[in-house]
């Protein structure tokens, strides 16, 4: 698994590898960018972890403690992951500390059982698709 950044149709530079090392990748699944950070986040849902990546797309950190993250998104100050397995979203601040998890979304009553996207509405509410129920859903950022 490499990330291979190209301009147009020309790759100018490609970094990384399989395995579960710095820059290394198992099922890369989520990416995003981060503005405020001016970092990369990659889930890879193997290794259970997200990778953070400088904008010069050297190693950074990572944040671990994760089961099967599958998507990652910025808003405002905060990083939001989905965790697949758990289901859960969890909340970081940029210097990557937990401030909550947003949603334990199996003890909600919700049929959640095989989350795989989410995107964030401009007051970062969660709308979620699943993959096993077709559905689509919605959540407040404080669940």
């Amino acid at each position: 698994y490499t990330l291979n950044v190209y301009v147009g149709m020309r790759c100018i530079t490609t970094v990384g590898s399989e395995g579960d090392g710095e820059l290394e990748f198992k099922r890369p699944l989520g990416i995003c960018y981060s503005i405020y950070s001016n970092a990369l986040y990659i889930c890879e849902r193997d290794n259970n972890r997200v990778q953070v990546l400088n904008y010069d797309l050297s190693f950074d950190s990572y944040i671990i403690g994760l089961n099967k993250p599958v998507d990652v998104k910025v808003s405002g100050g905060e990083l939001f992951i989905l965790d697949r397995q758990s289901p859960c979203f969890h909340i970081f601040n940029l210097e990557r500390q937990l401030i909550r998890e947003v949603i334990s979304l199996g003890e909600m009553g919700c049929n959640v059982r095989k989350p795989v996207h989410f995107c964030l509405d401009p007051l970062s509410n969660i709308l979620l698709t699943d993959f096993l129920t077709c559905e689509v859903m919605i959540f407040t950022k404080d669940g």
